[in-house]
């Protein structure tokens, strides 16, 4: 029997239903990491079809795009200056408050960049899937979890029903990562890892610290 890949077995666990000609695969999501730039739509088409958040224990929120670098606005001393930031600051508090979600707010010491406060956390580990609306994402599997970063509508579709689709399982040769991102980049163009997932086990990957895999 050939032997499997990490990849390959934490797939094959959390897969609920297969890839087809034409529909993608759909796969049970542990971990769900928000934030408060790409879920106001979410939240509000939650509203809007009187549906609730699945798993709010599976799912974490932080303030991270949006928040004031001024002590005094974080804290609170004074508003917000930016108004776009503040409506959303706002926004985050009252949906995660009405659907039960934990966030880690302002004055929150474990609130942080939303893919970072995930290994910090202890929350991100080996052998889960975790999405987030946000690209970085994929740097998570520098920690042994498939990580996927997904857009604001796939966010409300995790929140409802804790699945992900439209996600592809090819991997890309070792070869491809030699160096990280910018060969791909040179091989395959911008998109060329779409679809795909880079093998830690590579070479190249086995080489890096994990700190700097996930950052990549």
């Amino acid at each position: 029997m050939k032997p499997k890949t990490l990849f390959e077995k934490v797939w094959e666990q959390h897969e609920v239903a297969p890839e087809t000609a034409d529909t993608p695969a759909v796969l049970y999501i542990d971990l769900h990491l928000i934030h408060e730039v790409t879920t106001p739509q979410a939240f509000a088409q939650l509203r809007s079809q009187s549906l609730s958040v699945r798993r709010p224990d599976r799912t974490l929120a932080t303030l991270d795009h949006s928040t004031p670098t001024d002590p005094a606005e974080v804290f609170g001393r004074v508003p917000i200056k930016v108004e776009s930031a503040a409506r959303q600051v706002k926004e985050m508090e009252r949906n995660c408050r009405e659907f039960g979600i934990e966030l880690l707010g302002l004055g929150s010491e474990q609130r942080g960049i939303v893919h970072v406060i995930g290994p910090e956390l202890g929350a991100t580990q080996p052998g889960k899937t975790i999405v987030c609306g946000d690209s970085h994402t994929a740097t998570h599997g520098a920690f042994g979890a498939l990580a996927f970063g997904i857009g604001t509508t796939e966010v409300g579709h995790v929140l409802v029903v804790e699945l992900g689709g439209e996600i592809g399982k090819e991997a890309v040769p070792a070869a491809e990562v030699e160096a990280p991102g910018l060969a791909v980049e040179r091989r395959r163009e911008s998109a060329g890892s779409v679809r795909h997932t880079h093998p830690p086990g590579a070479p190249a990957g086995r080489g890096l610290h994990v700190l700097r895999s996930a950052s990549r």
